[in-house]
């Protein structure tokens, strides 16, 4: 997990690529399973695709950096009532309502559109994905950051603050991906 906790405030690292992968979920649910954890939670910087936003569709596929440094659509492992894979992916789709709006006004002028996020997961499955905000900033700035490049390929400096980054109390957080206990845990 990569979050620090002071007396008073917490510190995320957006930009540590290696524990972001595709079925995230069922990975680091059967992590948990072998040690005392009961719940596990990331933060990432997720970028969507401006040039497939739609006027009438708000749920969309987000893109994540994995290790390779290569942009990944997120996507889950299709499984069994059991948890057996059935050998097929699918990708994830995320409720992007709230900021749909924004994301249709910035594709004028940027091709990517990067968004901070929290996803977490329990022992027993439950996993949710949240969008991070700060409802006390403007809100061209609140929901995320337009990029013309992928994050990863502009310059370092831009994004080096996201390495150790303080989450304030004024943080909301809006779900957009929630997933129940897994079957075969009920």
């Amino acid at each position: 997990m990569e979050i620090q906790t002071t007396e008073q405030m917490k510190i995320a690292n957006f930009l540590n690529i290696s524990q972001k992968c595709g079925d995230w979920r069922y990975e680091t649910w059967r992590n948990i399973q072998g040690n005392q954890k009961t719940k596990e939670t990331i933060y990432w910087i997720g970028s969507i695709d401006l040039k497939k936003i739609g006027k009438e569709i708000t749920e969309y596929h987000i893109f994540f950096i994995n290790k390779f440094l290569e942009f990944e659509r997120d996507y889950k492992i299709l499984r069994y009532e059991d948890g057996a894979s059935v050998g097929k992916a699918e990708r994830c789709l995320f409720d992007l309502q709230k900021i749909h709006h924004i994301l249709i006004d910035k594709q004028k002028n940027y091709r990517w559109f990067n968004v901070l996020l929290k996803e977490s997961v329990n022992k027993h499955g439950i996993h949710r994905v949240e969008l991070l905000h700060d409802d006390e900033e403007a809100e061209t700035k609140r929901y995320g950051i337009p990029t013309d490049e992928r994050w990863v390929d502009e310059p370092l400096i831009r994004w080096l603050s996201y390495m150790t980054m303080e989450i304030p109390e004024s943080l909301a957080a809006t779900q957009i991906l929630h997933h129940g206990a897994y079957n075969w845990l009920k």
